[in-house]
């Protein structure tokens, strides 16, 4: 690196522009202190955040009614946002529950043990708890399917059809 031909490389590894340091003292507290105006955004509490939200109008997915065998973060995302813009999501899971519910980190408070996740991927929906490896329980979801316009699942190829819920019987 020592060479005459080198000079390109020496400018620059050694004059380089170095960062920027914040000044010490008074002036560096007041870039990092948070601005009044989150302060306030803070304290607001649930209710008072949606006080302007419009309730009265329908999302345009409104009518449209979805049936979710999902599990995780994928599949539940989907149908959230199809629940977000207005559409009926049913979720369907297994009697242990979505893997969701239980990643941490979870909910504070002496409610029920719930997970941001979970809470995150299944607002806005209806769930309903179905062991599909019962036959009862395949009959409900052909039922619900048959009168859904959409049917979100996220298994494993095969899962489905196994359950006795393929393509082939639901259509």
């Amino acid at each position: 690196l020592g060479g005459s031909g080198q000079r390109h490389l020496d400018r620059l590894l050694h004059e380089r522009p170095r960062p920027q340091r914040d000044p010490p003292g008074a002036a560096r507290r007041r870039n990092l202190e948070p601005r009044r105006r989150l302060r306030q955004l803070s304290e607001l509490n649930k209710s008072e955040f949606f006080r302007r939200a419009r309730a009265d109008l329908p999302g345009p997915l409104a009518g449209l009614r979805v049936v979710e065998a999902t599990t995780t973060w994928a599949g539940p995302m989907c149908a959230c946002v199809l629940a977000d813009f207005g559409a009926d999501v049913i979720k369907v899971e297994l009697p242990g529950g979505d893997v969701a519910r239980r990643l941490p980190p979870v909910l504070p408070g002496g409610g029920p043990r719930l997970s941001f996740m979970h809470v995150t991927a299944n607002r806005n929906k209806r769930s309903l708890v179905l062991d599909l490896k019962q036959p009862a329980a395949v009959d409900v979801v052909k039922r619900l399917a048959a009168s859904a316009d959409v049917l979100v699942e996220n298994f494993r190829p095969g899962v489905m059809q196994r359950f006795g819920l393929g393509h082939d019987v639901l259509t």
